[in-house]
């Protein structure tokens, strides 16, 4: 009796320090609004209408255009209640999800290590986030589809650890619909499979639940710029291909290896003392950077947020591990050392 007392005040404690920080990053990002009333060239406001109606009416361009989720669940969020402006819904989509990937964070950390190294991971990843929404000066529709697509990411994960196959390809058919980055789930669930001995029929699968809404959407949408990738942002990320961009692309990848840097060196340190789960999924790490790198533009900070929830669980590890010898001198970490 007195355990489940502990836990539900272990929740409520959570769930109000989650929902305090979800608010506060929601409302950072929304502070420049005001300078919609001191600058006749900023216009929030009319930027996330103009989004949200370019993709419901589509007549934005590609890849944007086919990233419907968010945009139709504003949308229909107005519909419903049409006294909150889509600039409105912007924050509460932003604190709802961001209320979600840190419950569900803090849910698959606990699979792999205690409560306070979990709750450490999330507070880790709060301040990686805050971070990325500087990415886009103001409110940004588009950025609730990089938190759902946290989610996404985070829900896979899990189902493919507890071997939950049907949610599993239910996640990536429906988080399609919000970004194509679920194509990278698939060599995750490929080297998953493989070393587990399993079929390798479930990556066809899975293949197939995020093929039919990506290809899907592309056949039935109709735009003036059908564009599904490009490669126009390889000068501004590698530097000396170009005399103009390389002094972007530079500022570009330190950037890039300050945001990514400490996590991956923390997460290579003690690479076989990880969780073996853990390891697997972090092969998928070089196959992201140089995709993005090809056809992203690597100063949004945004763009990397799916290596967050791979990277951090690994580097909570070798922290633990560092902080765990200090206290205990006597631990094996340092015998091995």
């Amino acid at each position: 009796m007195n355990h489940n007392k502990i836990d539900k005040k272990r929740l409520t404690i959570i769930i109000m320090l989650f929902f305090s920080i979800a608010v506060l990053l929601a409302v950072a990002d929304r502070a420049p609004l005001h300078l919609e009333k001191q600058c006749s060239c900023v216009h929030f406001t009319t930027d996330v209408s103009d989004f949200i109606y370019g993709v419901t009416q589509s007549t934005a361009s590609g890849p944007y255009v086919y990233r419907v989720f968010i945009p139709y669940l504003a949308t229909g969020l107005h519909y419903v209640m049409p006294f909150l402006t889509f600039i409105d819904i912007d924050l509460l989509l932003k604190i709802f999800f961001l209320i979600i990937c840190q419950l569900i964070f803090y849910y698959y950390l606990q699979i792999f290590y205690s409560s306070f190294v979990s709750i450490v991971g999330v507070f880790i990843l709060d301040i990686l986030l805050g971070f990325t929404f500087s990415s886009i000066l103001g409110p940004s529709i588009g950025e609730n589809a990089d938190l759902l697509n946290i989610v996404v990411y985070l829900i896979s994960l899990i189902a493919l650890y507890k071997n939950s196959f049907g949610y599993l390809l239910l996640i990536l058919f429906i988080g399609t619909f919000n970004r194509e980055t679920t194509w990278l789930l698939i060599p995750i669930i490929f080297l998953y499979d493989y070393f587990s001995k399993r079929s390798l029929y479930r990556t066809l699968l899975a293949g197939l639940a995020v093929a039919i809404p990506y290809f899907g959407l592309r056949l039935i949408i109709q735009t003036d710029s059908p564009v599904w990738f490009t490669f126009d942002g390889i000068i501004r990320n590698i530097p000396f291909l170009s005399f103009e961009t390389t002094g972007k692309a530079l500022v570009a990848n330190a950037h890039t290896v300050f945001l990514l840097g400490p996590l991956i060196i923390l997460s290579i340190l003690n690479f076989n003392k990880h969780p073996e789960f853990l390891r697997l999924i972090s092969y998928i790490t070089p196959v992201f950077i140089v995709l993005h790198y090809l056809f992203g533009s690597i100063i949004e900070a945004r763009l990397w947020i799916p290596l967050f929830i791979i990277l951090i669980p690994l580097s909570l590890n070798t922290l633990s591990l560092i902080f765990d010898a200090q206290l205990h001198p006597s631990s094996n970490y340092l015998q091995a050392k």
